[in-house]
């Protein structure tokens, strides 16, 4: 029997491991879907054969990418018991979910709870949102996202212990999975300035998917003390309008960031450079700015993108308090501040702008952590926790929650 249990390992071992990925994978380059992209590279670059399943919210464009094999509309009832079936019949072996709380209606997260029972794979759910203090169905439906997940990875050793301290779920189902980011080649940024039309600044970077969440405001409420201290500063704001926000009320929120500056005279401080940007342009920003400023309104965010690529730059970071950002800019990683609070932001930046000896050993802390952010190494990690799955003996198993009401 020990031979054939040996047999059986290396057969698993070997073989090309089959993950399906349940997730946003749209053109929109939402935070989830960016993340299960890289995911999903990482993971086929360490010999995985990887399939998408994705997930489409109303007035979203379906992704034409030839990996997608199926989408699953949230707004449709009769689309979960469609990809269930899809899923059982795909091949798969273990089956990657991407969850994000700010996604879908209860009504949405009870269906997705009753499409994972009728999956028969291992289930790997990853959280992007974890609540410090949850709603009781919020709270309710994250127990029950994990009793019927095999495994629950976030981003952060702090998401990580509020799961199991708060929530109650079980130490061993949670595992710490980084956001992952390239391996950035460094570029003097002197000459990034030079390019990006930007030299003679000291350069304030906010960057991604811009919306009301983002807490810019309180960044131009801060500028008008910075310039005055420090006038050669520039405030950059890149990224387009999130589609969420550009639904909802247009471009609105962007003409009053505009309109803030103009009240307050800062407006030739503050550069907006809007629309999407290719990973190749937004890393050249990321490694021409002097402060990567990420002022989030949003406490509960359990995995940031710009977060980690800003780290994989060796930037300094100054960032609200949210689960991600205590995590990362530990250890004299960045400077962590309270959320809408503009006097903090004023503070955080003349230090490091005072003080470039402590931007220096900031950058260094950074960018050794970064290293530790490829998507290699993550993809790796990923393929391994995947792998422990399929070995029966080290499953942590499946349960049935009732989440009526």
């Amino acid at each position: 029997m020990k031979g054939l249990d040996a047999m059986k390992k290396a057969e698993l071992d070997i073989s090309p491991l089959r993950i399906g990925f349940l997730s946003p994978f749209t053109p929109t380059r939402r935070g989830a879907a960016v993340f299960a992209e890289g995911l999903l590279s990482a993971a086929t670059l360490q010999g995985a054969s990887c399939r998408v399943f994705a997930v489409s919210g109303a007035g979203e464009t379906a992704s034409h990418d030839t990996r997608v094999m199926a989408v699953l509309r949230e707004d449709v009832p009769a689309d979960y018991p469609a990809m269930a079936a899809c899923l059982r019949e795909s091949g798969i072996d273990v089956l990657s979910v991407q969850h994000d709380l700010s996604r879908g209606d209860g009504q949405a997260c009870d269906a997705l709870l009753d499409l994972l029972h009728a999956v028969q794979t291992p289930v790997v759910t990853t959280l992007h949102t974890v609540p410090s203090r949850p709603s009781l169905p919020i709270r309710r439906h994250l127990q029950a996202l994990a009793g019927c997940s095999n495994m629950v990875t976030v981003a952060n050793a702090v998401s990580a212990e509020l799961l199991t301290s708060s929530y109650g779920i079980e130490r061993q189902k949670v595992r710490v999975l980084p956001h992952g980011a390239p391996l950035i080649t460094p570029i003097n940024p002197l000459l990034l300035k030079s390019r990006l039309e930007l030299f003679g600044h000291q350069v304030l970077l906010t960057f991604g998917l811009i919306d009301e969440q983002k807490g810019i405001e309180y960044a131009i409420y801060a500028l008008p003390e910075i310039v005055r201290r420090h006038p050669e500063t520039l405030y950059c704001i890149v990224g387009e309008t999130h589609p969420d926000e550009k639904q909802r009320q247009g471009e609105r929120y962007r003409a009053f960031l505009q309109e803030l500056a103009d009240s307050l005279g800062v407006r030739h401080y503050v550069r907006f450079i809007d629309g999407y940007q290719s990973p190749q342009i937004l890393f050249q920003y990321l490694q021409a700015a002097d402060i990567c400023l990420l002022p989030y309104l949003a406490a509960d965010q359990a995995t940031s993108g710009t977060l980690a690529y800003a780290a994989a730059c060796g930037r300094p970071i100054v960032a609200s308090a949210f689960p991600h950002a205590q995590d990362m800019l530990a250890q004299h990683r960045g400077v962590l501040i309270p959320p809408a609070d503009s006097g903090a932001i004023t503070g955080a930046c003349l230090d490091l702008l005072d003080h470039p000896d402590r931007v220096f050993r900031m950058e260094r802390a950074c960018r050794d952590y970064g290293r530790s952010l490829s998507w290699l190494d993550v993809g790796a990690t990923f393929v391994d926790l995947c792998r422990r799955l399929l070995a029966p003996a080290s499953r942590p198993a499946r349960r049935t929650f009732a989440v009526s009401g």
